[in-house]
């Protein structure tokens, strides 16, 4: 599976790589710090078995990280008239008569929260729009039909 990011957004995942690494290496030493400090090793060693714990789950999301990263790929700007990864879109909720702007954005979002993921519920719903059509599809429990005002 290809995993389409802005640059930034590349940059953003690999930052956050580095950082799980590092609170790999600061759990070791947690761990290996609480065998000192204890007659027991591991055993009733509360301290060395969460420092265990948090080294498998970071081990996990390392792993999903690199994954995602090996398969990554930057996304072109497209000048198509329809949705694409990196355009701006104006909807409107034909429900509430709300109106919103997204940048539909990377596989995953780290910080921008004007950007919604391409994979999110609201951007598969939104995949492909162009103006002046109507897009509907469920998020959650809700149904939603939403306009498309404009895309920029």
């Amino acid at each position: 599976m290809m995993y389409y990011f802005l640059k930034e957004d590349l940059q953003e995942l690999n930052n956050k790589i580095a950082e799980t690494r590092e609170k790999i290496i600061f759990h070791e030493k947690e761990k290996h710090l609480s065998t000192t400090q204890s007659s027991e090793t591991w055993h009733d060693n509360y301290g060395f078995e969460e420092s265990a714990r948090q080294i498998a789950r970071l081990y996990g999301e390392l792993d999903n990280l690199l994954q995602i990263k090996n398969e990554a790929k930057i996304a072109e700007p497209v000048e198509a008239k329809k949705l694409n990864i990196g355009k701006t879109i104006k909807t409107k909720n034909l429900a509430t008569e709300e109106e919103k702007e997204f940048l539909i954005g990377s596989y995953i979002v780290f910080k921008n929260k004007d950007m919604i993921s391409y994979e999110s519920p609201i951007g598969k719903i939104l995949q492909s729009a162009k103006k002046g059509k109507i897009k509907k599809g469920a998020v959650g429990n809700k149904n939603i039909i939403f306009e498309i005002i404009e895309i920029r």
